[in-house]
């Protein structure tokens, strides 16, 4: 192979292990902010050398934002470019007045989900003008096995690739109604589909339960959960009917808009 060659594929390979470093910092800042030098190094499992030299990219060109006492954040770059995907998916936009609506009719607040691996991402929130209401703010990430949302994204997969997606177990808890077996889940999302929604029974929150319902786009395929939560007391065992009812109307009407043919 020609020297020339030989040198820029090793140049090329350097840049895909910068780009793929880099890539593992904006992660780590995003699943915790306000981190400092040595606590981003650790969680990146890089040097600190290495994360300090990505850091100061990142920095000069908006991904990353230092704050006070030497620690770091998510620059309003890495917003700008996560916002693209939305407007690429054109989602929130045809999701946020029917989930206004959603709020008026139910009195509680209402969120919009996508599935990231094992996790959900919030990326919409429209709030209910109660006292006490519930916050998920766009970007704050759930495991899907114990919240309305997530059950939804991972129903209408197969079971072996919900298995696959699990693991073998067993599942954190998060309170003690959270299913922590893979197979009690995945009997569980047999029972999201057959009936067209998800309840979270205090299983990633004690006193918090949520409705949730699918989205599909065009092709039929399920991109989005919708769902409203509320504190246990205001969302009893027999309000579930209804509000599943009200959020399956609401979560139709989001998917007309993104071009699934609804019968009738």
């Amino acid at each position: 192979m020609p020297r020339g060659r030989k040198d820029t594929e090793h140049r090329g390979g350097a840049s895909v292990r910068a780009l793929l470093r880099g890539l593992v910092v904006l992660e780590v800042l995003a699943g915790s902010p306000h981190l400092n030098l040595s606590e981003v190094a650790r969680r990146a499992r890089l040097p600190v050398s290495t994360t300090h030299r990505l850091l100061e990219t990142l920095h000069r060109r908006g991904f990353v934002q230092p704050v006070d006492d030497g620690r770091y954040r998510v620059g309003v770059r890495a917003f700008e470019v996560g916002m693209a995907f939305l407007r690429a998916q054109n989602l929130t936009d045809l999701a946020r007045p029917v989930m206004a609506r959603l709020v008026r009719e139910v009195q509680e607040t209402a969120n919009l989900a996508v599935r990231d691996g094992a996790e959900a991402v919030y990326v919409l929130q429209v709030e209910s003008d109660r006292m006490l209401r519930l916050f998920a703010q766009p970007g704050a990430r759930h495991p899907l096995y114990c919240t309305g949302v997530g059950k939804v994204l991972l129903a209408w997969e197969p079971d072996d690739e919900v298995r696959r997606i699990l693991g073998p177990g067993p599942l954190p808890r998060f309170t003690p109604r959270t299913l922590t077996h893979p197979e009690s889940v995945v009997r569980e999302l047999r029972t999201v589909r057959a009936r067209g929604y998800a309840v979270d029974r205090e299983e990633r929150e004690s006193g918090v339960r949520c409705v949730a319902a699918p989205v599909h786009d065009a092709t039929g395929r399920v991109v989005a959960a919708l769902s409203v939560s509320a504190p246990a007391t205001r969302l009893p065992q027999r309000r579930i009917l209804e509000v599943a009812a009200t959020v399956t109307s609401a979560a139709r009407e989001i998917s007309r808009r993104l071009g699934f043919p609804l019968p009738g």
